[in-house]
C-alpha cells in the first residue's frame, strides 16, 4: 500500500487481526519514504490467538442513523462449537438500559448450534442530553458497549452497538404569519421555509387545511432530504369580510406536529376587478402584447354614509372613482387610468405590456463602444509614430556613417523633422464620452441598440399594480379620498425575450416617415430587416388597409440566420391628411411592428386668368393666333401637370354644343405644353393656339389641369370666333336657321350671295318698358399689304323699322383694325301691338364688300 503525508501532520492506519487458528502469530512491515531525506522503518506486529468455544458472529452493531423517540433493532447470533449447552447472559449497563434492550437477556446456547437475539434500540432524547458518555452532541455518534457472560469462561463476550442519532425537528423560519389587510377578492401570498434539521429524509404535509388557505407546491405536501431547506408559500383567500385567526398543522411521517399560528382582516371593496391575475404571452422587445380587464361597479355595493347627502342615509347610488397606479420605470399601460362609476356600471380597461431596452444600458453601450474605439485609435497611433521615430533613427545613423555627398544634408534635415519631439502625440488617454451626452438620434446610439438586441436574455417580472378607490367623482370640485382598506391589486406577469428580427436600416428607427407628400404623388421607401435568431424564419406581413394609401410591394420569402430582407413600402395619398398604420412583420414566435406616418397635402397651382376664361377673339378663317396665361406652383414640392382638352375627353358634347372641332377634324384649340414638372415656388408659360378652320361664331373648348395625372384642380374656358373677311358680324341668329315659332318668318326671300340674321326682341307687357338687342360689328386686323386700317358699315331701310317703333343708333360708322363696336336696336311696346315685325339692311365695307339683311321682330310677353 502507498500514500501521501502532508509536512507537520500525521496518518492512521488499520490494521485488523483475524487469525485462523489459535495460537502465537507475528508480521514484520516496512515503511519506506522518498525524496532527498529518504528514510526506512521496520514495525513488527505480534498477536495471540484464543479459541474460545462460545463466540460472536460480529462485535460490531450498526444501527445506521436513528432518529430521536424512535425505535430500531437488530438480531445477533451467539455461535458454540463446543459439545456441550452453554449458558449466556447479557450484561447492559444501567444508564443504558433505557435506551436498549436484548431479547431474550439471558438462555442456552446448544451444542454446534447458534442462539439468535434482537437488539432494540430507542434514543430517548432525555438520556442522550444528559449523559455524554457514549452520545456526541457534536456529531451526533452514540457508541453503547455490552456484555455477554458465559458459563464457565472467563472472557466475557463483548459487542458495541453503533448509531448516528439525528433529530425529528423541522425549523421554520415563521412561528405566526400576519396577512394584514385585504380584499375578499385577492389573493395575499407569505412565503416560509422548512428546513430539516435531521441526517434522514423526511416527509411532512399541512393536514386540515381551511377552505380559504392553499399551500403550493405540492397542497403542502412533500419530502425534506437531509438539510434541505425549501420554501412554502402560503395563500390567503378570503371569502368573507371578517377577521381571521387560525392555526395551520404540519405533520411529518414520524408524526411530529407544528403549528403555525395566522390572522388576518378581509373586507369587501366598492368595486371588482375580473381577472386580477393576468400571465401575459412571451412578448419580444419592442413587441406589444395586450390584454382586457373589467372593472365593475355592483349594484348592491353601499358606500359610506360619509358620501351620502343630506335626507340619504342609506348611502346608496353614488359614484365611485378608481386610478391606476403604475410604476415609473414599468413597461406596462392601462387605459383609461382613471375614471368614475356608478352603481351596476362596468369599464373595459385596456392592458398594454411593450417590453424595451433600458435607455440608460443602451447609453452606457454606446459610450463604452466610443470609448473603446477612442482608445484603439490612440495606441495605433502610437504605434505608428513608434515605428516612423525607429526608421528616422536608422536614416538618421546610417547618414552619419556614410561619407558627405551632394543631398545629404536634405535627407538628414527630413530624418530630424521626423525624429523631431514636435511631431509626437502626447500619450494621454483621451476623456471618456459621458453616456449622457449620448443622443438617441445618433448613429452610436442604434449601434448600440443593435448590439444589445443581438445579446438579449429571455427574462420574467410580476408586475403589482394597486387600483385606489374613491368614493365620490374625480371631476367634482372636491377631489375624494382613496380608502387603503379598498384598495385592489392587479398582478400582471410578463415575459420579455429577444426578438427574431431588427431593423438595421435608417439608423434602426422602426418608425418610416414619408412627410408631407402631395395628393395622388407616389412615394416609395424602403427598410431592411436582418433575422438576428439561430433559425430559418417564415415571415408573414400584416394587412395593411386595402383602401389606405399604404402598400407593400414586394412578397416576403423564408429568412435564414443573418440574412436580410428589404421592404419596400408605397404611400399614395388621395386625401388631404394625416394617415397612420402599422405593419407587422409576423414570425412564429414574434413580430416586429412597423409605424408608417404621411401627410397627404393639396398642391396648390394658381392661373393668372382671374375668371379662368380665356377669349381668344375674331380671327379669319385660316389663320392661327396665340396667346398664353401663367401657371404658378405656390406648393412646397415640385408639382407634375397635365392639360387635356374637352374636345378629346367628351368629344360628342363639343360637337352637339358649340363647335371645337375643326372640318378637317383637327381642335381649333392647342395648349403647349401639355404637361410637365413646375419647381416649387416657380411658374410655367401655357401657349394656347387658335386656329379656325370655318365660320362661326361659337368656338369654344376648355382646357382641364390636373396634378399628378388624376386630380383636377382648374379648368380654363377657351373662346374663340372665325370670319370670311376682315369685316364681320356677330349676334342674333344666322339663316339658315330654326322657326322659333310659326308667326316668325322672313318679310322677303334672301337672293343669292345674301347673309340673312335674325334678331328677336322681347318685351314686358305688363309694365311696356322698351326694349333693346344688339348686334357687335368688328373688323379683324390683317397682317398684310392691302389691309385698310379700318372697316365701314351703313344700315338701309331704317325709316320702315322706325315707322314699326325701332330705333337704331347708329346707323353707319367706322371700325378700327381690331375694334368691335355695338349696334343697338331698341322697341318701345304699345297697349295693343303683340307683334311687330321690320326688315333692314347692313353693309360692310372691309377687304370686301358684304349686305347682311337683317329681320327685326319685337315680341311682348304675356
Amino acid at each position: 500500500m502507498e500514500g501521501v503525508i502532508d509536512p507537520e501532520t500525521t496518518m492512521k492506519l488499520l490494521v485488523s487481526f483475524m487469525p485462523p487458528y489459535s495460537g502465537s502469530f507475528r508480521e514484520q512491515y516496512r515503511f519506506c519514504t522518498e525524496g532527498v531525506d529518504a528514510t526506512e522503518e521496520n514495525v513488527f506486529l505480534q498477536g495471540n490467538a484464543v479459541n474460545f468455544p462460545v463466540f460472536l458472529d460480529r462485535q460490531d452493531l450498526d444501527m445506521k442513523i436513528c432518529m430521536i423517540d424512535q425505535m430500531y433493532q437488530d438480531s445477533l447470533a451467539i455461535c458454540n462449537r463446543s459439545h456441550l449447552p452453554v449458558k449466556i447472559t447479557f450484561d447492559i449497563e444501567l444508564p443504558l438500559r433505557k435506551c436498549i434492550e436484548v431479547i431474550p437477556k439471558n438462555g442456552f446456547v446448544q451444542a454446534k448450534s447458534d442462539f439468535s437475539t434482537q437488539v432494540k434500540f430507542f434514543p430517548r432524547r432525555a438520556l442522550l442530553e444528559a449523559d455524554a458518555t457514549y452520545f456526541d452532541k457534536n456529531t451526533g455518534v452514540f457508541q453503547a458497549p455490552i456484555k455477554v457472560k458465559v458459563d464457565n469462561q472467563v472472557k466475557c463476550l463483548e459487542f458495541v452497538v453503533h448509531a448516528v442519532v439525528a433529530t425529528s425537528e423541522l425549523d421554520f423560519s415563521e412561528s405566526s404569519i400576519d396577512f394584514a389587510h385585504c380584499t375578499i377578492y385577492e389573493t395575499v401570498r407569505k412565503t416560509i421555509k422548512i428546513t430539516n434539521k435531521s441526517l434522514l429524509p423526511q416527509e411532512f404535509g399541512f393536514i386540515k387545511l381551511p377552505d380559504f388557505i392553499n399551500i403550493l407546491p405540492s397542497d403542502g405536501f412533500g419530502i425534506l432530504l437531509p438539510l434541505e431547506a425549501v420554501d412554502i408559500d402560503i395563500l390567503f383567500s378570503p371569502s368573507k369580510a371578517t377577521h381571521y385567526d387560525f392555526n395551520l398543522n404540519c405533520k411529518t411521517a414520524f408524526s411530529k406536529q407544528f403549528k403555525i399560528h395566522c390572522c388576518g382582516d378581509a373586507s369587501k371593496p366598492l368595486m371588482t376587478i375580473s381577472p386580477c391575475r393576468i400571465q401575459l404571452s412571451s412578448t419580444s422587445l419592442y413587441d406589444a402584447n395586450t390584454a382586457l380587464i373589467y372593472i365593475r361597479y355592483p349594484k348592491d355595493t353601499t358606500v359610506s354614509p360619509k358620501t351620502a347627502g343630506e335626507g340619504d342615509s342609506g348611502g346608496k347610488h353614488h359614484p365611485v372613482s378608481y386610478a391606476f397606479a403604475l410604476p415609473s420605470t414599468s413597461p406596462l399601460t392601462v387605459q383609461p387610468v382613471v375614471d368614475t362609476l356608478y352603481p351596476g356600471e362596468e369599464k373595459q380597461i385596456h392592458l398594454r405590456f411593450q417590453p424595451t431596452l433600458c435607455e440608460t444600458d443602451i447609453k452606457k453601450c454606446a459610450a463604452d463602444m466610443i470609448n473603446r474605439k477612442r482608445e484603439e485609435q490612440r495606441l495605433f497611433r502610437k504605434a505608428e509614430l513608434s515605428a516612423q521615430i525607429k526608421t528616422a533613427e536608422v536614416v538618421q545613423a546610417s547618414s552619419k556613417k556614410t561619407p558627405k555627398r551632394k543631398g545629404s544634408s536634405t535627407k538628414r534635415a527630413s530624418a530630424n523633422r521626423l525624429a523631431s519631439p514636435k511631431t509626437a502625440t502626447p500619450d494621454v488617454p483621451s476623456t471618456p464620452v459621458d453616456p449622457a451626452d449620448i443622443s438617441i438620434d445618433s448613429k452610436d446610439y442604434s449601434t448600440a441598440k443593435l448590439l444589445l438586441l443581438r445579446n438579449a436574455k429571455t427574462f420574467a417580472t410580476v408586475y403589482t399594480i394597486p387600483c385606489f378607490l374613491a368614493e365620490g367623482d374625480m371631476l367634482s370640485a372636491t377631489q375624494p379620498e382613496h380608502d387603503e382598506k379598498s384598495t385592489l391589486y392587479l398582478e400582471v406577469e410578463c415575459t420579455a425575450t429577444k426578438p427574431d428580427l431588427a431593423v438595421i436600416s435608417d439608423a434602426g428607427a422602426s418608425c418610416i416617415n414619408y412627410g408631407q407628400v402631395a395628393l395622388g404623388q407616389r412615394c416609395l421607401k424602403r427598410v431592411v430587416l436582418e433575422n438576428i435568431s439561430e433559425s430559418v424564419l417564415m415571415l408573414k406581413a400584416s394587412q395593411l388597409d386595402p383602401l389606405g394609401p399604404f402598400c407593400l410591394l414586394n412578397a416576403l420569402h423564408p429568412l435564414q440566420p443573418a440574412e436580410t430582407i428589404q421592404l419596400v413600402v408605397e404611400f399614395t395619398p388621395t386625401t388631404k391628411q394625416l394617415f397612420l398604420e402599422t405593419l407587422r412583420v409576423q414570425t412564429a414566435s414574434s413580430s416586429l411592428a412597423i409605424t408608417l406616418r404621411g401627410q397627404g397635402i393639396q398642391p396648390i397651382l394658381e392661373v393668372s386668368l382671374g375668371d379662368s376664361a380665356l377669349e381668344m377673339g375674331t380671327i379669319m378663317v385660316g389663320e392661327t393666333i396665340s396667346k398664353t396665361f401663367q401657371l404658378k406652383n405656390v406648393f412646397a414640392l415640385p408639382v407634375d401637370y397635365t392639360i387635356k382638352l374637352g374636345s378629346t375627353t367628351c368629344e360628342r358634347q363639343f360637337r352637339s354644343g358649340p363647335c371645337a372641332i375643326n372640318y378637317n377634324g383637327s381642335n381649333a384649340f392647342d395648349c403647349v405644353p401639355r404637361g410637365g414638372c413646375i419647381s416649387p415656388e416657380s411658374e410655367t408659360n401655357i401657349t394656347v393656339r387658335y386656329s379656325p378652320d370655318h365660320v362661326s361664331d361659337h368656338y369654344a373648348d376648355m382646357a382641364q389641369i390636373e396634378i399628378f395625372g388624376i386630380q383636377e384642380v382648374h379648368r380654363v374656358q377657351l373662346y374663340g370666333a372665325a370670319a370670311a373677311h376682315s369685316m364681320y358680324i356677330k349676334g342674333g341668329e344666322h339663316f339658315p336657321m330654326p322657326t322659333y315659332e310659326p308667326s316668325i318668318a322672313l318679310v322677303s326671300n334672301p337672293q343669292p350671295g345674301e347673309k340673312s340674321i335674325l334678331l328677336i326682341l322681347n318685351a314686358e307687357s305688363i309694365a311696356n318698358k322698351p326694349c333693346s338687342a344688339s348686334l357687335v360689328i368688328g373688323c379683324i386686323q390683317i397682317t398684310t399689304a392691302t389691309q385698310k386700317k379700318m372697316g365701314e358699315f351703313v344700315v338701309d331701310g331704317t325709316a320702315a323699322a322706325i315707322a314699326e317703333g325701332f330705333s337704331i343708333d347708329p346707323v353707319k360708322g367706322t371700325v378700327d383694325a381690331g375694334m368691335e363696336k355695338e349696334l343697338v336696336v331698341s322697341w318701345s311696346p304699345s297697349a295693343e301691338t303683340q307683334v311687330k315685325k321690320a326688315e333692314i339692311s347692313i353693309t360692310l365695307k372691309g377687304d370686301v364688300t358684304e349686305l347682311y339683311r337683317v329681320l327685326l321682330v319685337a315680341i311682348k310677353q304675356e
